[in-house]
């Protein structure tokens, strides 16, 4: 009877625990996520376009001293102008300010350029 009564006690300490954990972990996830969308805060580089590469939908963007790959998408604002001022700080090696996502590495704006020094 008191093995019965202890196997009882256990199921239920576990049942409880697993819903307690399951409930902290639902909670963390919904900490880092926005309806299943993970946030992907937007930063600012610095830095002189290397390569740009003709894709699908867009460009790939390599840069000198940022690592990664970075993606200009077709369906950015100002797609034309952000593509022109890439192409520009690549052909004239003059650093480009820009807006681009943390994670996915999506380039969203141009902020400025700088002076190249002669």
């Amino acid at each position: 009877m008191r093995s019965l009564r202890a196997r009882y006690i256990t199921l239920i300490l576990s049942l409880v625990l697993f819903a307690f954990s399951s409930i902290v972990l639902s909670y963390a996830e919904g900490a880092t996520r926005d309806k299943g969308k993970i946030f992907d805060k937007q930063i600012e580089i610095q830095d002189i376009v290397h390569k740009i590469i003709k894709y699908e939908s867009g460009y790939n963007v390599l840069f000198r001293i940022h690592a990664g790959i970075y993606y200009l998408k077709s369906d950015v604002k100002n797609f034309n102008l952000i593509l022109n001022s890439l192409k520009n700080s690549r052909d004239e090696e003059i650093a480009i300010n820009l807006k681009v996502t943390s994670t996915t590495l999506n380039i969203k704006e141009v902020l400025s350029f700088n002076k190249k020094d002669s």
